[in-house]
């Protein structure tokens, strides 16, 4: 905040609440506008099937945290013999009228391939079973651990707070395409 307000060349606190929202719109921008996350962030994906791969395109990646999902109702007390290859077999008692179960897949269920932007899950279990499978959420971490930015990517958030801050409406794009231009080099065009 300081060294937006000594950019801005602003010495009172009245603006402090209009300032700090400026920077998170610069902020998120240039996020936007890189394809890339520029701190860390926990993202949740989800679909009502389990694909055989995952494409995650935030970047850059960091780890699955875990890959829930929830058995079919086809499942009855008759068929849980035999269901493990998951985390937590599942017990006759859970299973009451066909309801489903939730669990979480096992991390040897799964193969991550980190890429330059993103990552792809590869879903490593029989076709047969992957088709029982639903409502799965898969929570994962990316974005940069490391807070300090390079000096251009810096100077291009301070062009958009100071853009933002001396017009206050969209008319003023000179900044924006200066600050773009600064940020293209590191612009992820892989997505």
């Amino acid at each position: 905040m300081s060294e937006v307000k000594e950019y801005l060349r602003v010495e009172h606190t009245a603006e402090d609440v209009l300032i700090t929202s400026l920077i998170d719109a610069a902020f998120d921008e240039t996020e936007v506008y890189l394809g890339l996350d520029l701190t860390k962030k926990v993202y949740e994906y989800q679909v009502d099937y389990l694909p055989r791969q995952i494409e995650i395109i935030n970047a850059p990646f960091i780890s699955v945290d875990s890959i829930k999902f929830t058995y079919g109702e086809w499942i009855d007390s008759t068929s849980v013999d035999g269901i493990s290859e998951f985390d937590g077999a599942i017990t006759r008692d859970e299973v009451k009228n066909g309801s489903p179960v939730e669990r979480t897949l096992s991390s040897n269920n799964y193969r991550v391939f980190e890429e330059e932007y993103g990552a792809t899950i590869d879903i490593l279990i029989s076709d047969e079973k992957v088709t029982d499978l639903f409502d799965v959420k898969v929570r994962y971490q990316a974005g940069h651990e490391v807070v300090e930015f390079p000096p251009i990517v810096k100077s291009a958030i301070l062009l958009k707070v100071a853009s933002l801050y001396d017009t206050r409406e969209d008319a003023n794009s000179r900044f924006l395409k200066q600050s773009n231009h600064l940020l293209n080099h590191y612009k992820n065009t892989h997505i």
